[in-house]
């Protein structure tokens, strides 16, 4: 009786959100239209640099997917070869119309149904009994040697939480889907022999992108992932393993090395510049707003030493989190199974640092998300030299406020580095070659520089021009763009991008047939990242 009310309740649930799903995308259809209609009709640069057939991912139904989408395939021209689109589990109504408008005829059927999930139950259930627990599961040698984080993270994102619960209801149905996924992938990419291919992702969420990106690259098949940050294209190819986890990598430190003094003048100087508007909160990046917007308030050193009772004679250490849930292993980290193993890690160890304290800060996208919180996390039993930083205060009072920053791969780094002041990061992120941190040996090496004054050891210097130089590649774009720019995916409602796209496509079309003519010199160029590509062409430059 129990179980077939639950059943209905959850039936009820899940018609009324399809529902919702459909009204809404009702309302948007004119708006889609046009503005898939003007992405359809960008210049094509010349023939194709691919060959086909052409898998595209149509999963993640957005339309700055789209976008970004259409500007690669117009600049790389093969928009006449052979395309086949790839849905997801979820793909809404509104899909078929997309696909007709940007000419891709082939529609291939989702890598997992319900048929395919439940023959993969058994294997699932066995792989959670030999894992036994969340560390056993990060652990577990998977199908085709794909990486346990790919379905751990998977999990914790679909979980929202900090680490996997093996006792989840759904997790056995999650299992079975990467499952099916993985292999149903492996066969389609054997059975199509794509050339090339376009993906949105290359982690497996609800959708199975990580296990796709992986059966490409076993079989030796290039593909592009076109990613928007910071209101800029940011391609990334993708041609092996190790490139999955470089798509956010702007600058290698030995580029760096190799500039002109007045280029890295300029760049540093550009760089001051974005990080100082970001920490006034009169950035546009939506991160930026979150940290350092309005409602937020300062809380200076004086107070926080009040406030927890501490001795204003010893050093503060700020330990900045990240979203609990985001992918802790995107940049292939190894050490930690998620942010959780971490944060415990580092406050076992704070709490024996006797000359050190400590004040722990929450990603200020947790509320936004609504939902773990640091609170969460540790509980109410904690030493009296670590202290919790509440939400809604401002991250530039208390960078102030601290000697020092510890972070996986928050983008505080840079900002605590450009003003001097020594970051320590437990595991490889994207900026961690970098000297103006001090990436630890290990595991057991992090935990033991927490105990202490870790960067009087001299084995880590300040250089606050090499951050600022990061920054300029990280906030910076040329400045031909104009108000030629892709509005975030996340701060933008869907509504708003579609109606801004043909407006801003006819308006800034120089600017778009360079970007074009861009991007296909990029790709020729065989570099893995195009933003930064972008960046070292351009010879006047300005920030968002």
């Amino acid at each position: 009786m129990k179980k077939a009310l639950k059943a209905t309740v959850h039936g009820a649930f899940a018609a009324y959100g399809r529902l919702q799903t459909t009204v809404r995308e009702l309302r948007i259809a004119p708006a889609r239209r046009a503005a898939e209609r003007a992405i359809a009709a960008l210049p094509v640069m010349g023939p194709s640099l691919v060959d086909g057939p052409v898998l595209v991912d149509a999963a993640f139904q957005h339309p700055n997917y789209w976008q970004r989408f259409g500007l690669l395939r117009a600049a790389l021209g093969f928009g006449n070869l052979e395309q086949y689109a790839l849905p997801g589990r979820f793909s809404t109504l509104g899909l078929e119309g997309t696909l007709r408008r940007m000419g891709i005829q082939g529609r291939l059927a989702p890598l997992s149904d319900a048929a395919t999930v439940a023959a993969r139950r058994s294997e699932a259930r066995e792989i959670l009994a030999r894992a036994g627990d969340a560390d056993g599961l990060f652990r577990m040698e998977l199908p085709f040697g794909i990486p346990a984080f790919d379905l751990y993270d998977g999990l914790l994102r679909a979980q929202r939480t900090a680490c996997v619960d093996l006792g989840h209801p759904d997790i056995v149905d999650f299992v079975a889907t990467w499952l099916a996924g993985a292999h149903a992938a492996d066969d389609l990419v054997r059975r199509l022999r794509p050339g090339f291919a376009v993906l949105s992702h290359t982690q497996s969420g609800r959708d199975g992108y990580g296990v796709l990106a992986r059966a490409l690259i076993r079989h030796g098949v290039p593909m592009v992932v076109p990613n928007g940050f910071f209101e800029n294209l940011h391609l990334h190819r993708v041609d092996a393993e190790p490139d999955l986890y470089r798509f956010f990598d702007p600058v290698a430190p030995e580029e760096i090395d190799a500039m002109a003094p007045e280029r890295r003048e300029s760049l540093a100087a550009l760089g001051r510049q974005a990080v100082m508007a970001r920490l006034g909160g009169n950035s546009r990046e939506f991160a930026g707003q979150l940290a350092f917007g309005p409602g937020q308030t300062d809380w200076s050193r004086e107070e926080i030493c009040r406030d927890f009772g501490w001795d204003p004679a010893k050093p503060i250490v700020a330990i900045l989190t990240s979203t609990w849930f985001d992918f802790p292993h995107l940049y292939g980290s190894s050490r930690f199974r998620d942010f959780a193993d971490w944060v415990g890690v580092t406050l076992r160890a704070a709490a024996g640092a006797s000359d050190v304290n400590f004040i722990i800060r929450g990603h200020p996208a947790d509320r936004w998300y609504d939902g773990v919180y640091v609170s969460d996390m540790i509980g109410g039993q904690r030493a009296p030299n670590i202290g919790v930083c509440p939400y809604g205060k401002n991250g530039r009072s208390v960078m102030q406020a601290a000697d020092a920053l510890v972070t996986f791969y928050g983008s505080a780094a840079l900002e605590y580095a450009m003003f001097g002041k020594p970051v320590l990061v437990p595991d490889v992120g994207w900026y961690h070659r970098h000297a103006f941190v001090r990436l630890a040996d290990s595991r057991e090496d992090y935990a033991d520089r927490i105990r202490r004054v870790w960067w009087r050891d001299g084995d880590w210097r300040p250089d606050p021009e090499r951050a600022a130089i990061v920054q300029a590649y990280r906030f910076g774009y040329p400045a031909w763009q104009g108000d030629w720019r892709l509005d975030d995916d996340v701060a933008c409602s869907r509504d708003q991008i579609l109606r801004a796209i043909p407006a801003r496509l006819a308006a800034c079309a120089p600017a778009v047939r360079l970007e074009l003519a861009t991007i296909r010199e990029w790709y020729m160029s065989n570099e893995i990242l195009y933003h930064p590509f972008k960046i070292r062409r351009a010879t006047e430059l300005t920030h968002i």
